[in-house]
């Protein structure tokens, strides 16, 4: 069974999506926030990260950052609803020229999110 972390700094958003993914038959790992993704990513055997990009203190690009660095196997989709500055399309290009296999604007359906999660856990 695949294993996902789940990482966004909003509890109601990581519940909804582990609730949604793990009727999916995975087994879901969630984090609030980079450092406590980094540290589930270390002591624990992740397949796949769904990350949110605008979070206070780690944002999700040093987070994948720092996830290629430590585990370079690790697949990746980003998912943003943008800021008050600019939209969700400027952070999720910015994590495409990172090497993220995956991005998702929030809003988004489950289907959009189990569809680009059973395709990359697929390769």
């Amino acid at each position: 069974m695949a294993r996902i972390l789940l990482v966004d700094d909003e509890s109601s958003i990581v519940k909804v999506l582990e609730e949604m993914l793990s009727q999916l038959d995975y087994e879901i790992v969630t984090a609030l926030g980079g450092t406590e993704a980094l540290q589930k990513l270390s002591s624990d055997n992740i397949d796949l990260v769904v990350t949110d990009i605008v979070m206070p203190n780690m944002n999700g690009l040093q987070l994948i950052e720092e996830i290629q660095k430590a585990d370079p196997g690790v697949k990746i989709i980003a998912m943003s609803g943008g800021d008050i500055k600019s939209g969700p399309a400027e952070y999720l290009q910015t994590a495409s020229k990172l090497g993220v296999l995956g991005c998702l604007a929030k809003p988004f359906t489950i289907n959009d999110l189990s569809t680009l999660a059973k395709s990359l856990l697929a390769e």
